[in-house]
């Protein structure tokens, strides 16, 4: 008579944890091949930060004018836009716009700038 073994075999799938990081800043955590999305966090940057959308053209009306990473003035600037930087406003947070820079030294650029120093819309 041969012996059956008695243990069976694994259903169970791999509990495997790998974390990405979107570029828009939001975190996602995969396990077992569920994905699920977390808040981002408090220093979000990019749209995902934004809180009302536009979609107009701009320019700054100052020169000298922070392109920053972020909505605020803690936050890393990318160079400074002189005036009458063309640019496109996707959308805001408070007092401040998230462009697409269309001309200048940052042409291609995204980032913050504040809304005292710009005109949207024409």
């Amino acid at each position: 008579m041969s012996r059956r073994s008695t243990t069976r075999p694994s259903t169970a799938k791999p509990r495997r944890l790998r974390m990405a990081v979107a570029s828009a800043g939001v975190s996602l955590l995969a396990i077992s091949g569920t994905m699920l999305a977390t808040a981002p966090s408090a220093s979000a940057t990019g749209k995902s930060a934004c809180t009302v959308t536009y979609d107009l053209p701009g320019y700054t009306t100052s020169g000298s004018v922070n392109l920053r990473t972020s909505p605020t003035t803690n936050s890393t600037s990318k160079g400074l836009l002189s005036k009458g930087t063309g640019f496109d406003a996707i959308c805001g947070k408070g007092n401040w716009v998230y462009t697409y820079i269309r001309s200048g030294a940052h042409k291609y650029t995204y980032g913050w700038i504040y809304g005292s120093y710009v005109r949207i819309g024409g």
